[in-house]
């Protein structure tokens, strides 16, 4: 990773406005709770800024912010990684304003250099990433494909853990059913739920009706009613994986950086044909989170849940443009 602290030279973003376009739209196909693509982005003295919106933050489901907070280190690593595509060399500060708790991180531009392999896999795949919100089907993830995402885990700085033993899975499945009853047997829930449901063709963010909505999805009906295979022995082994993304710490500064890793393994596993599905019921409802910390036995900070595996893709959620998320503040793009 090329992090640096505040105060270190670096080359400004001397990006012209198509690669200033390129690299925020990039960002923006970021994965983000309920579609909410909860940033801003903000152009100044050679470096973009990218900062939580307090207008999409969702107070009920994610009321410390952690989940927005993995949203925008997302939108960060995905930034990073169109500027490796054009050739530059990113720096990025996480974090850097104690002061400010919407400044998530700024980005610079350093020295050229090129893509690597693993890299350029997930810069193709940024297009093709989808949260799974349809079942999945029979295949399970290989050997090559778990390296792969162990792999880019730990280049963004955490650790993933994967879960395939059947008891386990099912015991997981039973706490993320009891967490999903939780959250929707709350109004608050279910009201900010139906906010960011979108009945509305030319709507640029939320989850379409005719999709289940956000509430809706793989994560939330896992085992649908608590039902159990038909075999009777659990999840077979070609039934997805469960992966846990961990930081050695807490604090905004790593749950930044716990996106930033939760992406990098959304896009490897694009990359390698899997989709992938979020369990943030298993993360973000207590007494639950404390439940999965003792069954996984693990001594880091869990970030992020999600179920890997071979599915359909579902369809792409909208994004808003790139002259919506910049901030008022933010310096105007440059002239065509």
């Amino acid at each position: 990773m090329d992090d640096v602290p505040l105060g270190t030279h670096v080359t400004g973003l001397r990006l012209d406005r198509a690669e200033i376009l390129a690299v925020l739209g990039a960002a923006t196909r970021a994965p983000s709770v309920h579609n909410t693509q909860p940033w801003r982005f903000r152009l100044r003295s050679g470096t973009i800024d990218v900062l939580r919106d307090p207008e999409r933050w969702l107070r009920v489901a994610d009321p410390d912010g952690r989940e927005q907070r993995l949203a925008c280190g997302a939108a960060v690593r995905t930034l990073r990684l169109a500027l490796i595509g054009l050739g530059h060399r990113p720096f990025v500060t996480l974090h850097p304003d104690r002061t400010d708790p919407w400044l998530m991180a700024t980005v610079r531009r350093g020295s050229g250099r090129p893509a690597t392999v693993p890299e350029q896999a997930m810069l193709d795949a940024i297009g093709v990433r989808r949260t799974q919100r349809t079942d999945f089907g029979p295949g399970g993830v290989t050997a090559e494909a778990r390296l792969a995402l162990r792999r880019a885990a730990i280049d963004a700085g955490v650790w993933l853990d994967l879960v395939a033993d059947p008891e386990v899975a099912d015991r997981l499945g039973a706490m993320a059913r009891r967490a999903y009853r939780t959250r929707m047997d709350d109004p608050a829930f279910r009201a900010e739920v139906a906010r960011w449901t979108s009945w509305a063709d030319d709507r640029h963010d939320g989850v379409a009706a005719d999709l289940g909505g956000p509430a809706v999805s793989p994560s939330a009906v896992w085992l649908p009613g608590g039902a159990r295979p038909a075999d009777g022995q659990g999840l077979s082994p070609s039934s997805p994986l469960l992966g846990f993304v961990s930081t050695h710490a807490d604090g905004p500064a790593e749950e930044v950086r716990a996106g930033e890793g939760l992406q990098s393994v959304l896009l490897a596993a694009a990359a390698h044909g899997l989709s992938a599905a979020f369990l943030s019921e298993l993360i973000d409802v207590e007494p639950v989170r404390t439940d999965v910390h003792r069954l996984l036995g693990r001594p880091r900070r869990i970030q992020a849940a999600i179920r890997l595996g071979v599915a359909t893709a579902s369809p792409p959620t909208p994004r808003r443009p790139v002259e919506d998320v910049l901030t008022e503040d933010s310096e105007p793009l440059p002239p065509v």
